[in-house]
């Protein structure tokens, strides 16, 4: 009995001691990712009024978003990994290196263009055979460029839709069903892209699908796109400041003790 005591013991750390590295090691990828993304004071920079509610499910995410400015026009994207977590992560890593290098490098503002060589570039990255992709994997993406001058947005997405209030009034423009680097194949028919003309002011939400897809309220049911949707015109009169506590304090609630089921991600600009 003393020996098997102690032998348990023994596996009992080693356990541990490999848990603490794994966890270490998921920590410092965490400042990894948390380098790469635009912090606040660059995104406010760009677009004084705005915000970015960014909640993991895990200690790194596979969702991201991405912010960049080019010849007057800002690059605004919201972009969900296929999973979370360690794997999530990973392809974000690869997802934002791309549209950086498309965006920054290329200089690339048209927000199909954008998609294209994104989906392009990431099937060349991993590899992929058109024969091996399935329709689930890949990212979801809803990405815009808003040119300040002319006062237009520009959207282009890839299953992810996006959401605009004009004088409190809900509008949908919704994604394509393709996701990058899923069965779509290079080359074939672009991405579309749809054109916003900013007259009024206008609030503007690109999301990933944790937010509805998460289970919670007193039935213990998915909040859903449609109850989501009537949240944000709850809403309207709210300044950004006020939005992001009541939609991160609403998720918060909504879970009442429950697991978060994926990674949850808004970003809201106003012009």
């Amino acid at each position: 009995v003393t020996e098997r005591t102690r032998e348990v013991v023994e596996q009992k750390k080693v356990i541990e001691e490999k848990n603490k590295d794994i966890t270490d090691s998921i920590n410092y990828a965490k400042r990894i990712q948390d380098a790469i993304l635009s912090s606040e004071e660059q995104i406010k920079k760009m677009l004084p009024d705005s915000f970015v509610l960014f909640k993991p499910k895990d200690i790194v995410s596979g969702d991201f978003y991405f912010f960049a400015e080019v010849d007057g026009k800002v690059i605004a994207s919201a972009v969900d990994c296929t999973g979370h977590g360690v794997p999530g992560a990973v392809m974000s890593m690869v997802g934002h290196n791309h549209l950086k290098r498309i965006v920054s490098e290329q200089g690339i503002t048209d927000t199909s263009k954008i998609l294209d060589e994104l989906h392009k570039q990431v099937l060349l990255s991993l590899n992929r055979d058109i024969t091996k992709r399935d329709s689930k994997d890949g990212m979801d993406v809803s990405i815009i460029s808003i040119d300040k001058q002319k006062r237009e947005v520009q959207f282009s997405g890839a299953v992810r839709p996006l959401y605009y209030f004009v004088n409190g009034v809900f509008n949908e423009v919704k994604g394509e069903r393709y996701s990058i680097a899923g069965v779509k194949e290079i080359g074939s028919a672009p991405y579309a892209s749809t054109t916003v003309s900013v007259s009024e002011p206008t609030t503007f939400y690109l999301f990933s699908d944790g937010f509805a897809d998460q289970f919670g309220g007193k039935d213990g049911k998915k909040l859903m796109s449609k109850n989501f949707r009537e949240l944000l015109t709850s809403i309207q009169n709210k300044s950004m400041s006020e939005q992001k506590t009541f939609l991160d304090n609403f998720i918060e609630e909504w879970k009442s003790g429950r697991e978060q089921m994926d990674d949850v991600m808004v970003i809201v600009i106003k012009l």
